[in-house]
């Protein structure tokens, strides 16, 4: 029968009427295809069809045109087993069934009837399927409840989990392919994903109950090939939710299987799979980034996780992935490992720095399991453990001299930052126990590593000073003899996000003012050149936040030679002097010097603030503590600073705090009412 409905693209050419009847519904099935995988793919891109010329006009691509174009499909049943070809390998499953069954409009009264067929076994529980992702209604509560009962029985799942485990038909397969396959390719294991995944917990528990089962699963990502996209995000989705709702069960199987985690960290291209690693040591909560709260911790997962060193295995997978991208180019695997890979080390470490150590008085575990476990997480927090995430720092800052767009250095850079961050964050924690176990990390290893790599970080911003200025970045000339509305605007030169990111790094350094920390940022000038960027990029108002935060950082801190460093070598107080004057001299429809002028109160008050501290301290202990600014910064400096806080600053913050930043608006006496209305008419 498949001979006698199927047409050749010959018979297709010759037969006009023929084509643009077949050219329409080739069409519509391409298009639920497409519309299908947009759907569920998310952020991982799926290989773009191969289609030549030809078959672009004739708006056929290589895979429909191998399509049976008959009435319907053959009917046979739905078995779901894998075949041997020929040659003795195992081939991909076919899977058929009557399509003629399925309305193409499903509505709540056909479902009923498809779903009772299915319950007598006179339907498929793949045509159910399809079935369910043609429905058009929401289904009453009878209904649902049934269709979840069928659907949790186990024989129905070993057919659903084995459709979601089964790899798609490449795309240039020399078999021929029916319209049920290609349906049931796009269709069924994104039904099954949705259903095993966000269906009721009642039908994952039932899942979780047969090992089996999930051993199917977790054997999808064993293959030393590349997995398709699309289905490792079904199957991923999965998995992430076994996780939530059986993590033991579902840790216990993933132990059993040799190089589970170095088989996830390679595949780390994928978004779920990023994923799962964290889901294996606690599950997410909608506020854990900013909170910290995270599910409980999982103990064979941290033990897990720990004991195979996942940090040096995404470390490992992320110098493979540059490598791969500056030899071959940029593609998509390479350049989402790159950005996954220094995620999910953030991720676990977040939950690992706000686990507290456990003790066998407070855990009802005996001595030698706690000290596993300690150990694992010291491996997992990468405060403790930070040679794995500051290799892949050496690996960016070495990739970042070939790469324009220093895609792995920024990477790593926002990792760390969203780490620090977190850190920060944990400390301030309304929750006790968040708090303290924050607290009891040790930043010390990693601010050493992370300080050494400070000369680097510098020579990347120093970049931008090294360049010529243009125009714009300088203050106009009253001599130049044109008005400031004939000058030409000039381009402005870009500073980048990678620079931004790399300053916003830094601001924590000043902060945490370790003393070989400040001795490197001193002797390698990293002072002295972000101010150079701030007085250079004038427009930039990130990065003049950024720099603000730094001279608050390291005037508030403890250390002395960073202090030095900002008003002695930096000249911080003369070039607040020139730039207040420079910003009082221009006409007030200059606004180059006036979008700057919002920064340099903000800087001035944290000097101003340093300058209180540093009296206070005079007056103690004999003035030990305190620092002698006039022979830094030399008497007229101080002076002419004093004047601009105690009268300029001042002036500005009282009109700042009024509406709009202007002058106060005088009261009315009468309503604006009373003059508008008639003579004769009297207003309440």
């Amino acid at each position: 029968m498949a001979s006698r409905v199927s047409t050749t693209r010959e018979e297709v050419s010759d037969n006009n009427n023929d084509k643009k009847k077949q050219g329409g519904f080739l069409r519509r099935v391409r298009n639920r295809t497409i519309d299908t995988l947009d759907s569920v793919k998310g952020s991982i891109a799926f290989p773009q069809r191969k289609t030549s010329v030809n078959m672009e006009r004739s708006s056929v691509d290589s895979k429909l045109a191998r399509m049976s174009l008959g009435g319907g499909a053959a009917r046979a049943s739905s078995d779901i087993g894998g075949r041997e070809s020929g040659g003795g390998a195992e081939a991909q499953p076919r899977f058929s069934y009557a399509l003629d069954e399925i309305p193409q409009s499903v509505k709540t009264k056909e479902f009923k009837e498809i779903l009772s067929n299915a319950k007598a076994g006179k339907t498929s529980v793949v045509a159910l399927l399809e079935t369910m992702f043609l429905l058009e209604e929401n289904l009453p509560g009878d209904v649902y409840v049934q269709l979840f009962k069928f659907l949790s029985r186990l024989k129905n799942l070993r057919i659903m989990v084995k459709l979601l485990v089964t790899t798609p038909m490449p795309e240039d397969s020399g078999n021929s392919m029916s319209e049920a396959d290609v349906r049931l390719r796009e269709r069924s294991p994104y039904v099954v994903s949705m259903v095993l995944s966000s269906g009721p917990y009642q039908i994952r528990r039932v899942l979780s109950l047969n090992p089996a089962l999930i051993e199917q699963l977790l054997k999808y990502f064993d293959s030393c090939d590349d997995l398709h996209a699309v289905g490792t995000v079904r199957v991923s989705r999965v998995v992430f939710a076994l996780l939530n709702d059986s993590p033991l069960e579902t840790i216990r199987l993933m132990t059993k299987r040799k190089n589970f985690v170095k088989n996830l960290t390679t595949r780390l291209y994928s978004v779920p799979v990023a994923e799962l690693l964290p889901q294996m040591f606690s599950t997410s909560k909608p506020d854990s980034l900013s909170s910290l709260r995270f599910g409980a911790p999982n103990i064979e997962g941290i033990l897990l996780l720990g004991e195979a060193r996942v940090h040096e295995l995404i470390a490992d997978a992320f110098e493979l992935a540059e490598q791969d991208r500056a030899e071959n180019g940029e593609s998509y695997k390479s350049v989402a490992l790159i950005e996954n890979g220094p995620r999910c080390i953030g991720a676990l470490t977040m939950r690992a720095m706000a686990t507290s150590h456990f003790e066998p008085e407070t855990s009802n575990l005996d001595r030698l399991m706690c000290k596993r476990l300690n150990a694992a997480l010291d491996l997992i927090n990468i405060f403790h453990q930070p040679e794995p995430l500051i290799r892949m720092l050496d690996v960016g800052l070495a990739a970042s001299k070939a790469d324009p767009n220093r895609r792995c250095l920024r990477a790593v850079v926002n990792a760390i930052i969203d780490t620090l961050f977190a850190y920060h964050s944990g400390i301030k924690s309304p929750s006790p126990g968040i708090s303290r176990a924050v607290q009891s990390v040790n930043l010390d290893p990693f601010e050493d590593k992370l300080g050494l790599r400070i000369p680097a970080l510098t020579a990347i911003l120093r970049e931008s000073l090294d360049r010529r200025a243009f125009d714009s970045n300088t203050a106009p000339s009253s001599a130049a003899g044109t008005s400031s509305e004939s000058r030409p605007i000039q381009p402005r030169e870009q500073l980048g996000s990678v620079k931004l990111k790399v300053i916003e790094m830094l601001v924590f350094l000043f902060a945490f003012q370790t003393t070989e920390t400040v001795q490197l940022l001193v002797e390698s000038e990293t002072p002295q050149v972000i101010f150079g960027l701030f007085l250079r990029f004038q427009w930039n108002n990130m990065l003049q936040n950024l720099v603000a935060m730094s001279i608050e950082a390291s005037l508030i801190g403890r250390d002395k030679k960073l202090k030095i460093a900002w008003l002695k070598s930096v000249g911080l107080m003369q070039h607040l002097v020139e730039l207040w004057a420079r910003a009082q001299n221009e006409p007030e429809h200059v606004v180059e010097p006036v979008a700057y002028r919002g920064w340099l109160i903000r800087v001035s008050k944290a000097v101003d603030g340093f300058l209180v501290r540093n009296a206070e301290a005079a007056s103690r202990n004999g003035g030990a503590d305190a620092l002698d600014v006039t022979a830094l910064v030399g008497a007229a400096v101080l002076s002419e600073f004093e004047k601009i806080e105690t009268v300029e600053v001042e002036k500005f913050e009282r009109m700042e705090s009024t509406p709009l930043g202007g002058d106060e608006l005088p009261k009315r006496t009468v309503s604006i009412l009373r003059n508008l209305a008639p003579a004769e008419q009297v207003l309440i």
